[in-house]
């Protein structure tokens, strides 16, 4: 199946504007830089992705899964197969008593400030950390003697063929540095739970202050 049988396809349900032939991915990415995506699909809800990722598969196509584009570069001479990008329509953060479920492509920042207000502790060591929560859950992302393993309750999942969404547990997910089990099986991260503890909003805040001056004395942005 080409790429314009492909977009036909994924037309039937995902609206065309959400759908971009030779997408230019200094567009999406932090980097600003690199080449362009035969095809660009950007679905706006989980419907719309297992919908996606069950065509792709049986396309027999690459393609590959991105979140915000953070610290992601796309070659020059560009990507010959199709991006699914999961970011701003995969955004929402809510709130129950010491637990924070965010969807994947909430950037870890938010959350940390969302977590902040509500005066609960444990997630400010992912405050300056660039991307998602997704991504961040995908390969346990950490800073400052703090990773995600150590926050996550749990993690919703869709295969990477679209044909299933299931929920892993923390032990489940089987973190270790810089790494989970989705990056044996591929399949993809649509929500994430996270348990914390309550703490003081001000001690919160101050401590995400400090790392942030750390971060930026080890790591200054110009």
């Amino acid at each position: 199946m080409n790429i314009d049988s492909i977009y036909n396809e994924l037309a039937q349900k995902i609206v065309n504007d959400r759908l971009i032939k030779d997408a230019p991915m200094k567009e999406y990415t932090s980097f600003k830089a690199g080449g362009s995506a035969a095809l660009l699909v950007m679905p706006e809800n989980i419907e719309q992705l297992r919908f996606a990722l069950k065509i792709l598969a049986s396309a027999a196509i690459d393609y590959f899964i991105m979140g915000n584009g953070t610290n992601l570069l796309v070659r020059d001479n560009g990507y010959n197969g199709v991006i699914v990008r999961i970011a701003d329509p995969f955004s929402n953060i809510k709130v129950s008593g010491d637990t924070i479920t965010a969807e994947s492509g909430a950037l870890l920042s938010s959350v940390a400030n969302i977590a902040c207000e509500h005066g609960l502790a444990g997630f400010e060591f992912a405050s300056g950390i660039p991307g998602s929560i997704g991504g961040a859950t995908f390969m346990n992302a950490g800073a400052y003697d703090g990773d995600m393993s150590k926050v996550v309750e749990s993690v919703q999942v869709v295969s990477k063929d679209g044909s299933r969404e299931y929920t892993l547990t923390n032990e489940e997910m089987q973190f270790g540095y810089r790494k989970s089990i989705l990056m044996e099986t591929g399949d993809i991260v649509v929500s994430v739970k996270i348990k914390l503890a309550y703490g003081d909003k001000e001690s919160i805040s101050a401590k995400i202050d400090e790392l942030a001056k750390r971060r930026k004395e080890k790591q200054p942005l110009q």
